[in-house]
């Protein structure tokens, strides 16, 4: 096999990358896949504890098995490990982020509602998309519509090194026009990223009701 930061796959006659351990049906799958982590996972970045099945997908190729990422019970943004076992209990790659060498306070300096009315702040004032305005009353009916703790990797977006920090990851909107995420420093409240989300909305809605039609 060959592994990538963050990617492990089985190469030429070799098709299974823990033939030691059976991998038939969907227990047995989630079974190899559990195994492989717990002897490799610091190979993706992430100890063995901190790893947690979270999904398993039955599909005509067999299965995969999602794997998410957490710290002293807060989870990693994005902090997520998939297996794919095929039909013939096979396991033929691993992928995804993980943060490494996690070692931090979990503790958050900003309440939730301290994080909630700073992203409302943010996003009132100058909302993702909207930088040189938008129609009459677009930012009318702002709200919080989400906000949870997480260790957030800076630098992961763009795929470099960065420092794991405790955080706030917030969504503000307003169903119309506005859909913004924000991750903010549970320590200073400083905005760390930040995106707006109304695209993946409206092409949701499009799907939608093409499919009712």
């Amino acid at each position: 096999c060959s592994s990538d930061l963050g990617f492990a796959r089985t190469e030429g006659a070799q098709s299974d990358l823990l033939p030691s351990v059976s991998g038939e049906g969907r227990q047995g799958a989630i079974a190899k896949a559990s195994a492989y982590l717990q002897d490799y996972a610091t190979a993706f970045g992430a100890r063995p504890g901190e790893l947690k099945q979270s999904e398993v997908y039955a599909g005509k190729n067999g299965y995969s098995i999602t794997f998410a990422q957490s710290y002293k019970g807060v989870p990693i943004f994005a902090g997520e490990i998939k297996a794919h076992v095929d039909q013939d209990g096979d396991l033929t790659s691993v992928n995804g982020f993980a943060a490494p060498d996690l070692s931090l306070d979990v503790t958050p300096g900003l309440s939730r509602e301290q994080a909630s009315a700073k992203a409302l702040q943010i996003v009132s004032a100058k909302p993702a998309g909207y930088e040189d305005g938008g129609p009459r009353n677009f930012r009318a009916g702002l709200a919080v519509r989400d906000a949870k703790l997480v260790v957030y990797r800076t630098g992961s977006p763009r795929g470099i090194t960065g420092e794991s920090k405790l955080a706030w990851a917030v969504e503000v909107w307003n169903k119309k026009t506005i859909r913004e995420s924000l991750i903010l420093d549970a320590a200073t409240g400083k905005a760390l990223n930040r995106w707006s989300m109304m695209a993946d909305a409206l092409d949701r809605e499009r799907s939608e009701e093409h499919t009712s039609e």
